[in-house]
């Protein structure tokens, strides 16, 4: 009754001899031999020198991907994705990896590459965010060009200034709080970070294994894609993490040091915010029991806030469920129906979050922009759960309801519930 998990392999190539770097893969998908690779870039190249632009192409139930980056790297993209998707997500994925690539590397690494052989070795450090981003169920952030964040934490302030106080004590502006991956809280300079730079941090921040402290050179794709960072993680307790981007000093184990001045007072507030995943909010947010999850997006502000809920009121009614239904849906299950509702209507029926200046990124979403009108609401229905989709100034929200929910209640719900979160939290800041 819900979308299964989406397979894919990605493969990373030089865009002028097809020499291969790197390959990756997601759910039970065979190793793709050289030669038919090779053929999938054939086939690309034929098209250039045609004088065209090969973007996509469907065959069965498979889609395959092109995307070509400052004409030095081409990424192949094979995936399983329903075909009723908009092509703009996939594009959206291709350039999250490259500038994933770009955020462990540095540009002059990827534009003029001169040795393969340490190419492909200096690589292996971005195998662990690539592997995040193909699997989108992680983090929503890059899936939608938004930067996920928390809103669980009611006391804010406190936690704020410590931040502040310790990256300020480590000789930094950029500063951030996460649990989860999701950003609870950050400094000035971070939030003035591109939605793309905030988001591939994130995600390497989550995708690192949790140790108490280490520090990894990082080059922003935007605002510093040639001269490195240095970002220093600590973890704080399970699942909360404080980043801090900085120069040559301090070393990591002078910033270890202040850790423990600074973050020892709120550890009351830390212990709460670290049980308040996957749920996401803070208590004082009542939700409708026939809410099982919900995703808001802001277009101006490039947050975007997540939420899902056990529901064993649910499971107590079991027979009342449709026949289709086989119990009470798990995270994953409602992480994997949401976004699969989201892909399908995002840049088709609804507009996409759209951050990439990219003239092939806008190509994709010509779906939405070619209707005579344009859609505001929408909603499926299915065995065992409904979903319902709004757009309202510069706030999207896609919810997920079990079937219990009437029909007709789900667009006064939707209505009810984006109301409360965008006059409730501090969603629409940019800081």
């Amino acid at each position: 009754y819900f979308k299964k998990f989406v397979m894919a392999f990605l493969a990373c190539i030089t865009a002028d001899g097809g020499n291969p770097l790197f390959t990756r893969s997601k759910g039970n998908v065979p190793q793709l031999p050289f030669p038919t690779i090779g053929s999938l870039n054939g086939v690309h190249i034929f098209t250039e020198n045609q004088e065209a632009e090969l973007l996509s192409n469907v065959t069965g139930d498979t889609k395959v991907l092109w995307r070509t980056f400052h004409d030095s790297i081409k990424l192949i993209l094979v995936t399983s994705q329903s075909n009723s998707y908009s092509d703009l997500h996939a594009h959206n994925l291709l350039n999250c990896i490259f500038n994933a690539m770009v955020l462990l590397l540095g540009l002059h690494e990827l534009e003029n590459p001169k040795n393969i052989e340490r190419l492909k070795k200096d690589l292996k450090c971005c195998y662990g965010i690539v592997d995040m981003l193909l699997d989108d169920s992680e983090l929503l952030g890059p899936l939608v060009n938004c930067v996920d964040v928390s809103a669980a934490t009611s006391d804010s302030g406190n936690l704020q200034d410590c931040l502040d106080g310790f990256t300020g004590s480590v000789q930094s502006n950029y500063g951030c709080l996460f649990v989860g991956g999701n950003v609870v809280m950050a400094t000035t300079s971070w939030w003035e970070l591109t939605a793309l730079e905030k988001c591939l941090l994130s995600t390497l921040v989550h995708s690192l294994a949790p140790v108490s402290s280490c520090e990894t050179p990082v080059y922003l794709p935007v605002a510093s894609n040639k001269v490195a960072y240095r970002l220093l993680i600590f973890q704080l307790m399970e699942s909360i993490k404080v980043a801090v981007l900085c120069g040559p000093e301090p070393s990591l184990e002078l910033a270890l040091s202040h850790v423990v001045r600074f973050w020892s007072i709120v550890s009351d507030n830390l212990k709460t915010l670290s049980h308040s995943l996957p749920r996401n909010l803070p208590l004082t947010v009542n939700l409708e029991s026939t809410i099982l999850a919900f995703l808001i997006l802001n277009s101006e502000t490039h947050k975007c806030l997540s939420s899902f809920h056990s529901s064993s009121k649910t499971a107590s009614q079991r027979s009342f469920l449709s026949p289709g239904y086989q119990g009470v849906m798990s995270i994953d299950e409602q992480k994997s129906t949401l976004l699969h509702f989201y892909k399908s209507i995002s840049g088709n029926i609804l507009p996409a979050v759209n951050t990439s200046p990219s003239t092939t990124i806008n190509a994709v979403n010509s779906l939405y922009s070619a209707l005579p009108h344009k859609p505001v609401e929408t909603y499926n229905v299915h065995e065992g759960y409904k979903c319902y989709a709004l757009v309202k100034d510069e706030h999207s929200l896609f919810v997920l309801f079990n079937d219990t929910c009437p029909t007709y209640a789900m667009g006064r719900l939707s209505h009810n519930l984006l109301e409360e979160l965008v006059h409730t939290l501090p969603f629409n800041n940019k800081q």
